[in-house]
């Protein structure tokens, strides 16, 4: 496993190790099938490659992959964590995109959890890295009853949805991409998977989260008033951040 750091790595340094590429994919639900899988993806892409299921964009392959929708997958490997990682005061996986009701587990241990794909989640998987190897997995629990369950509760009625309609019906209650429950140009496979990148960062000191710049114009002037949230390690008691306008 390739460990990147920073230029001009030192004691604080960053360090990320990236796990893109090859996983395990199996189903809590479906023992019988294990096969390999490719990070970032999905479940019905993997499925393609396995050969278990046919190009469900082919003519009426779709009918025959809502039971993709309706159980739980686990995409799990694992990865080698050396002392330089360990020597961190902040240690973080960082997930770009999760597709979508994920619980996150490191060493057996569950460390988060996700419900929206839109956005990315950090992790702290410090407490539970050890030296050596390591073994992560991710559980994407079974889209469609969620949002069965939750349009039995109340119904938001949603353009084709219904029986015999283009979409699956309860789509609007989640964060997800509309368009996999179906459309009228599109077939319904609401998937799930690791569609983004995802790592192991590690650093010291203190670390730039977010920027915010509000702006001010006046008499052919603007002022620019510059508001940062730094995360700190737990040693560290105050951190400071210079700006330059380029």
């Amino acid at each position: 496993m390739a460990i990147k750091r920073a230029t001009g790595a030192n004691a604080n340094a960053h360090v990320m190790i990236p796990l893109d590429g090859d996983w395990l994919l199996a189903s809590p639900d479906r023992p019988e099938i294990s096969l390999s899988a490719i990070v970032p993806g999905c479940v019905h892409l993997d499925l393609m490659r396995a050969g278990i299921i046919e190009d469900p964009c082919h003519g009426e392959n779709e009918r025959d992959c809502e039971w993709i929708s309706r159980i739980r997958w686990t995409w799990r490997r694992t990865f080698e964590v050396a002392e330089v990682v360990l020597a961190r005061e902040n240690i973080e996986l960082v997930c770009n995109g999760l597709d979508t009701f994920a619980t996150v587990s490191l060493n057996g241990v569950e460390i988060g959890r996700a419900n929206n794909m839109f956005r990315s989640w950090r992790f702290d998987a410090g407490r539970h890295v050890k030296p050596g190897v390591n073994q992560i997995a991710i559980t994407f629990d079974a889209i469609l009853p969620i949002v069965e369950a939750l349009q039995a509760k109340r119904y938001i009625h949603a353009w084709g949805d219904g029986p015999g309609g283009d979409k699956f019906s309860g789509g609007p209650w989640v964060r997800k991409a509309q368009c996999s429950f179906g459309w009228d140009w599109g077939p319904k496979l609401p998937t799930a998977g690791i569609w983004k990148s995802l790592s192991i960062h590690a650093w010291s000191s203190a670390r730039l989260n977010s920027i915010r710049i509000d702006q001010e114009h006046h008499n052919g002037a603007v002022d620019l008033k510059v508001s940062a949230v730094i995360d700190h390690a737990p040693t560290s008691d105050a951190a400071s951040i210079k700006v330059r306008l380029l």
